[in-house]
């Protein structure tokens, strides 16, 4: 499957020489209601906590599976003027497509955490 990055120019210049791109942090992330989707039922301030320590661990590649759409080139390649780039995936990367639903998921704080943390 092919993914593409939509960069401005010198972000996506330095990717292609430095043959490295850059992940995201959850503080980067320029939508305030990245990873607030899902309301965890019997969380306390502590498993929060665990929660969000836990997703700051990671980076974040985000991808598209469209390269011809002039929002995603209006808001992430510099207003038309950017690159992207294309990438080839495997069904064994870990990757998921985003889905935009209504309502909010709900989800049991203590199911999640010991999933998360019995991976490691």
């Amino acid at each position: 499957m092919r993914v593409y990055k939509f960069l401005n120019a010198q972000y996506a210049l330095d990717a292609i020489l430095s043959g490295n791109i850059k992940l995201s942090t959850v503080e980067e992330l320029n939508d305030p209601y990245e990873f607030k989707s899902v309301k965890f039922t019997q969380a306390t301030k502590k498993d929060n906590q665990v929660l969000i320590d836990k997703i700051k661990e990671y980076g974040i590649l985000c991808v598209s599976n469209n390269y011809f759409n002039p929002t995603m080139w209006s808001h992430y390649a510099d207003s038309h003027k950017g690159i992207v780039l294309e990438f080839e995936t495997t069904q064994k990367d870990k990757s998921f497509e985003v889905k935009y639903i209504k309502k909010r998921l709900y989800m049991d704080s203590k199911v999640f955490l010991t999933r998360v943390e019995s991976k490691e």
